[in-house]
């Protein structure tokens, strides 16, 4: 478990990087007990996801047993922090990028919780009907679209890669976690 300290310094770092300031990474204790405590991130993430979750079960239209709806939802969320850090072994050692993967998924952890603080509100202002649906898609659209262009810039930035590199491994960040929620989404 992180100290206060830490947790605040990493958040610190994931926003400078979410500035695009290449200086947030000096935030992050890129030790191996770093790269564990990370994942601290998850919980700070959660309540955001079990929101997202439920509003997403409000709106189903086919019957479904809700304790099997909540057990799914928790793997699945396990499985969405778990499974991308293990694809990104082989992949950073198939690009021959090893030396940066520990520092790498502890700045992708911690960019989850300020990704989170950008697209929350988007799904909350259409899920509370404060905007046209248009324009609330639009917004989660653009939210969506600046979360992608930061997880780029975390991955360029922490790997040392070129953009081209940092955006082929974006996309399969975002296929794993896409099988990931569809998959959920088939159990439920």
């Amino acid at each position: 478990m992180p100290s206060r300290r830490d947790v605040v310094a990493a958040l610190y770092g994931a926003w400078r990087l979410m500035r695009f300031d290449s200086g947030g990474m000096a935030w992050f204790d890129v030790s191996i007990a770093g790269f564990w405590r990370s994942f601290f991130a998850a919980i700070l993430v959660a309540p955001f996801y079990a929101i997202v979750v439920a509003l997403e079960l409000a709106e189903r239209v086919e019957p479904y047993d809700l304790g099997w709806a909540i057990v799914v939802s928790i793997v699945a969320y396990a499985a969405g922090w778990a499974v991308f850090p293990i694809v990104a072994i082989f992949i950073t050692r198939l690009l021959r990028l090893s030396q940066g993967y520990v520092p790498f998924i502890i700045a992708y952890n911690w960019a989850g919780v300020p990704q989170t603080l950008v697209y929350f509100p988007a799904i909350m202002i259409g899920a509370a009907h404060l905007a046209p649906p248009a324009l609330a898609e639009l917004l989660v659209v653009a939210a969506f679209v600046y979360i992608m262009v930061y997880q780029w810039f975390v991955t360029r930035t922490a790997l040392e890669t070129t953009g081209l590199t940092a955006a082929g491994i974006v996309i399969v960040q975002v296929l794993v976690d896409a099988l990931i929620q569809r998959g959920a989404s088939s159990l439920i």
